[in-house]
């Protein structure tokens, strides 16, 4: 089958677009942008509600309720599909894509309350696959990982019962270490390890619990022999002496 007959399947067929496209970017490019075209309609869609259900219960009925939930189902499923093609190829058209990372930022970040936990996943993993591909930077990656940490702490009663809290918490934290690991491999990378520091420091300073998570961080990455450094030493020791008690025993047993 030639090129032009195969591109008849390509709207269904993610995945062969994306092979395509990596192949030969301008022969696939109108079909290119046609999928990002869809991807941008559906990120507008989810920006504005986070497809989250809560318009069919608001209305009321069962009917439109299960309506909705199901619209709401294949939306999701569709962004998803189209954030992992886009963050796949997105290098092929830089110019056209140039906003793209922003846009899954700004997603993730000032909409989670109401996205579905299987696109807030979808996010966080692309964010981290565009790192590895240098698309985006390191420490871009960590301000957008540290806030959802946060948001997601066992004080954000306000998320609501269908949140994920603690798969998220779980997904953003392990990509945080994975990250300063990778970033820690070859030699030390004092800049983004005094950057973080300076979040976890920050942290402590607050005063809630939210520390803790510096205390989690800095413990997990002394003893990956990744911060060994004066500084991860002060994070401990002003944890120590913390007004929070779980905060202080977490700075006292540090070793």
């Amino acid at each position: 089958m030639g090129k032009r007959g195969r591109v008849g399947i390509l709207p269904n067929n993610i995945v062969l677009l994306q092979n395509l496209v990596k192949r030969d970017p301008e022969s696939y490019y109108e079909e290119f942008l046609q999928q990002y075209s869809h991807y941008e309609s559906l990120r507008d869609i989810f920006m504005l509600n986070g497809m989250s259900g809560e318009l069919g219960d608001a209305i009321g009925g069962d009917d439109i309720s299960t309506s909705n939930s199901a619209s709401s189902s294949s939306s999701t499923a569709q962004l998803i599909e189209l954030i992992g093609f886009v963050s796949q190829v997105c290098s092929c058209f830089p110019k056209e894509t140039a906003n793209f990372t922003n846009e899954l930022k700004q997603l993730l970040l000032e909409h989670h309350k109401t996205l579905p936990f299987e696109l807030k996943e979808k996010i966080i993993t692309s964010l981290n696959m565009l790192r590895n591909k240098n698309v985006i930077t390191a420490e871009e990656l960590i301000q957008t990982l540290f806030p959802l940490l946060i948001a997601y702490s066992s004080q954000g009663n306000s998320l609501g019962l269908n949140s994920h809290a603690k798969e998220i918490r779980k997904l953003a934290y392990n990509n945080l270490v994975s990250l300063l690991k990778s970033c820690n491999t070859s030699s030390k990378n004092q800049k983004l390890n005094r950057s973080t520091q300076a979040l976890c420091f920050n942290l402590l300073d607050q005063p809630d619990s939210q520390g803790i998570w510096a205390t989690k961080l800095t413990r997990e990455l002394w003893r990956r022999n990744i911060w060994d450094d004066s500084r991860a030493v002060e994070i401990m020791t002003q944890a120590a002496l913390h007004e929070d008690v779980k905060i202080a025993i977490s700075g006292i047993m540090f070793s």
